[in-house]
């Protein structure tokens, strides 16, 4: 049987949009992945275990096929070489020490932090690319994206219903992209008839619930939060929230839709 590694840790998003992978790759996948998005992965293939990275040393208990290392930070890159594997894709540690990426894997780290262009490239040819995230991917693993759905758990059973829901903060990380007319959005929405959810950001509420990095509830599509049955309209003003709000069948207005 064919092993494969793949160590995607985050963010939310980045995870979620990555699992499209796993309805191409035969044989049994190990992932590793921040501990917060476990149980994101948990149980969506039948083939599929998870750990996160605390417990990565677990996932040294046999040789891989193929490991595929979407993270650019140096700690994952160097636990690679506690790992026996056949082939790599995606970023590792040179012989002098750098940060660096396999060949193949170009088409996504060309236009990331360890681009081997440097940032102001890397920068430049991000806003020229047209490419799908999923379509770098694939594509340099010899793979065609043809539009699959993510893969996300059954979600927990909640009293959230409506027509649309608002998550108003933006992540941490881009503090910037939080916007001052969430209110009157509200407002216009519901003079138009429609019932507007504000998603709560505590982890008290919605137990059980996967979360995106903002501290957001994920529904997969058809949850109570689809709205009786029927996709609703999620709004965000970071992309990392769209990504995890916008579960396939569910539209999402931000800063990022495209996915």
């Amino acid at each position: 049987m064919t092993n494969i590694l793949i160590l995607k840790l985050g963010a939310t998003g980045d995870v979620v949009r990555t699992t499209p992978l796993l309805k191409h790759l035969a044989g049994e996948i190990s992932w590793i992945t921040a501990g917060k998005n476990v149980s994101l992965l948990d149980g969506i293939t039948k083939t599929l275990r998870c750990v996160p990275w605390e417990q990565r040393e677990q996932f040294c208990d046999r040789e891989y096929d193929l490991v595929i290392n979407l993270e650019d930070t140096s700690d994952v890159a160097q636990f690679l070489p506690r790992v026996r594997f056949k082939r790599l894709f995606g970023a590792c540690i040179d012989k002098g020490g750098a940060l660096v990426y396999t060949d193949d894997a170009r088409g996504w780290f060309d236009l990331s932090l360890i681009s081997r262009f440097g940032k102001a490239e890397a920068d430049r040819l991000k806003l020229e690319n047209r490419r799908t995230y999923q379509d770098l991917i694939f594509s340099g693993l010899g793979l065609k994206f043809q539009g699959e759905k993510y893969l996300l758990p059954e979600p927990a059973r909640t009293s959230l219903a409506g027509d649309v829901a608002i998550a108003p903060k933006a992540g941490h990380v881009w503090p910037m992209k939080n916007w001052a007319y969430y209110a009157e959005l509200k407002t216009a929405l519901e003079k138009r008839g429609l019932t507007v959810n504000v998603l709560p950001e505590t982890k008290a509420c919605c137990p059980g619930v996967p979360r995106s990095e903002s501290g957001y509830p994920v529904f997969p599509p058809f949850s109570p939060l689809s709205y009786g049955g029927f996709p609703g309209t999620a709004v965000s003003p970071g992309r990392r929230t769209c990504k995890c709000a916008a579960a396939p069948g569910t539209t999402v207005t931000g800063t990022e839709t495209k996915f």
